[in-house]
């Protein structure tokens, strides 16, 4: 299973997993499942992802910022 820094990135910007969800238009199982490291997003569920943090909180996010052993596509 890949780590990822998805769920102290949450909670560092006092998001919450359905917020995300909603935002990148997966379901918050989903989100859910890749936050406590029981999945693998894969490349293109991963860029949705990113691209919904840097929404919702307007920042910048680089990829492996928030995947950092995972395969960018």
């Amino acid at each position: 299973m890949a780590e990822n820094n998805l769920h102290s990135i949450l909670v560092k910007e006092g998001l919450s997993q359905s917020q995300l969800a909603s935002t990148c238009g997966l379901s918050s199982g989903t989100v859910n499942r890749i936050a406590k490291q029981k999945r693998t997003g894969a490349p293109r569920t991963n860029h949705k992802i990113l691209k919904g943090i840097i929404l919702l909180t307007g920042k910048e996010f680089a990829y492996k910022e928030v995947f950092p052993s995972s395969k960018e596509f």
